[in-house]
């Protein structure tokens, strides 16, 4: 997940700049904003890799599918 967010500025510039100036349709607009959010969640995975305690991080809390199926789409759409 971190590596999709990390990938997008080539092809659309600063996430968080497509996120607020790129045209979505509203409900993928919504999508990329909840990317967003999981942006912090994703570095704070990253970042805190070195610890004696297990993480409390799964699987399970990455976002759902579809948001991230959303941003994939309008980076397809702007590669081809």
């Amino acid at each position: 997940m971190r590596a999709i967010i990390d990938h997008v500025p080539p092809i659309l510039g600063c996430l968080e700049q497509a996120a607020s100036s790129y045209k979505w349709t509203k409900t993928d607009k919504k999508y990329v904003q909840r990317l967003l959010e999981f942006k912090v969640q994703a570095d704070d995975v990253m970042h805190r890799h070195i610890r004696t305690s297990r993480g409390m991080i799964t699987m399970h809390d990455l976002p759902n599918s579809g948001y991230i199926h959303a941003l994939l789409r309008v980076c397809i759409d702007q590669l081809e």
